[in-house]
This record gives C-alpha cells, structure tokens and sequence, in this order.
C-alpha cells in the first residue's frame, strides 16, 4: 500500500472541511486502488494535512492526474496553497480504535 501525504496552508478548517466532505471524498470513492483517507487540520496553524492511501504503486502513479485536479479545485473553493505532496510505502498498519460516542 502507498500513502500520498499532502500538507497545505489554508484560510478556514470548516470550508476545507465542507469541501472534502463534498467533493473530495465522492471524487476518491470513483478512482481505482483508492483505499482510504484522513484528513487533518491545525485551526490555529491554518495548516492541513491529508492522507490518501492506494492499493499500490501503480494505483497511487495513475491518481496523480486526479489528485492534482483535486488540489487546483480546492485551491480555487478554498484559497489553500498546498505545500508538498510525497508518497510513501506503508511498512505496517492498524485500525482505527473506535470507543463509543456519548
């Protein structure tokens, strides 16, 4: 598996989040080896990370074109400015802890 790791600066946590929500996250569920994601914000930082994880290399290589799409729309909804952008192999994994919600 190969997570693209992909940091940004952006203005406002809630809009990004309202676009990932509504775009992003439809738009990776339709491409192929997509295999999860996270995405994370510094409110006091106005930073963001996001994380997408691929089947493998070759999946993670044919998303770029998508991916830098993606970031080109985000830019243009939200006036992020997105830093880098790096892959890397996943050498070990576990699964979320879900607790209960109270």
């Amino acid at each position: 598996m190969v997570a693209r790791v992909t940091t940004s600066r952006r203005s406002d946590a809630d809009e990004a989040k309202l676009f990932i929500e509504e775009e992003v996250i439809p738009s990776l569920h339709n491409v192929p080896g997509f295999r999860g994601a996270f995405f994370l914000a510094d409110r006091e930082k106005a930073t963001g990370i996001s994380i997408t994880f691929w089947e493998d290399e070759v999946a993670a290589k044919e998303s770029l074109i998508a991916s830098a799409e993606r970031r080109t729309r985000a830019a243009a909804v939200t006036g992020a400015t997105f830093e880098a952008v790096d892959a890397y192999e996943v050498i070990a994994q576990t699964m979320p802890v879900v607790t209960e919600q109270r």
